[in-house]
């Protein structure tokens, strides 16, 4: 901006300022009468000093910009570097082998697949270590069961691991958790499971709970208390959907 423009803005502003202020102070007189009493009685140094602050400030402006121009240009140069960088980066977090990571870490992931025997072993070493927490013991489980569903296989999971699971639901505080230790026993249940779940599928306050209380009991269909207690969900059951699963759990007897 040249000095000629600076000067007729401060100008104008001074103007309306002189004009404004005469208005409040002395309602009665002519605004053009004040306003050029005003500026004639103003000396020549206060206008200077006051043009001249107003041209430092518009100074450090321009600089501010030009240096927020040249921070923006360096970061643009920089960025195919950056992408590399961050590129290199997350190969290097990504293992050779799922089981050279924590396995707290990777159980909450998506499914595994293939068939890493170390991963397998690290999951199941997870999923029976009473250290951790049940959540997650349940979901390193979880993660077994999709391993074998990936890969067409019922080996990941071993009857342990259902045992000792399953034997933790009437512990569990958390409705998500206590659902996920009846998945994973879901086919490998044995007849000593039936009474536990029998309690779950009557007892427990979760509806979800109870729906898959139901679901793994349907392994056991031969059994008369597991069929009694089927018939008694479908028909008394508060929750609709524990009634309608329990009822089409039933209807599987003669298939």
């Amino acid at each position: 901006m040249s000095n000629r423009r600076l000067a007729l803005c401060a100008s104008l502003v001074c103007g309306f300022a002189v004009v404004f202020w005469a208005l409040r102070s002395k309602p009665g007189a002519h605004p053009v009468e004040l306003g050029t009493a005003m500026l004639t009685s103003a000396t020549a140094d206060e206008a200077d000093a006051a043009f001249d602050a107003l041209i430092a400030r518009v100074t450090r402006l321009e600089a501010n910009v030009e240096a927020l121009r040249g921070a923006l240009v360096e970061l643009e140069s920089r960025r195919p570097v950056v992408d590399a960088e961050a590129k290199a980066e997350s190969g290097s977090r990504a293992p050779e082998s799922v089981a050279s990571a924590d396995p707290s870490a990777w159980a909450s992931q998506g499914p595994l697949g293939g068939r890493d025997t170390a991963a397998i072993d690290a999951l199941r070493a997870l999923a029976l270590d009473p250290r951790r927490a049940t959540a997650d013991r349940a979901t390193a489980a979880r993660r077994l069961f999709d391993i074998d569903l990936m890969n067409g296989t019922d080996t990941a999971r071993t009857p342990e691991i259902a045992d000792t699971l399953l034997a933790l639901v009437e512990f569990e505080p958390v409705a998500d958790v206590r659902r996920n230790l009846c998945f994973v026993a879901l086919d490998r249940t044995r007849p000593e499971h039936v009474p536990l779940l029998l309690r779950v599928l009557d007892r427990d306050e979760s509806a979800v709970v109870r729906a898959q209380a139901a679901d793994t009991l349907q392994h056991h269909l031969g059994e008369p208390a597991v069929i009694a207690a089927l018939e008694r969900a479908s028909a008394t059951d508060p929750s609709e959907e524990v009634r309608a699963w329990a009822a089409e759990i039933l209807s599987r007897r003669d298939r």
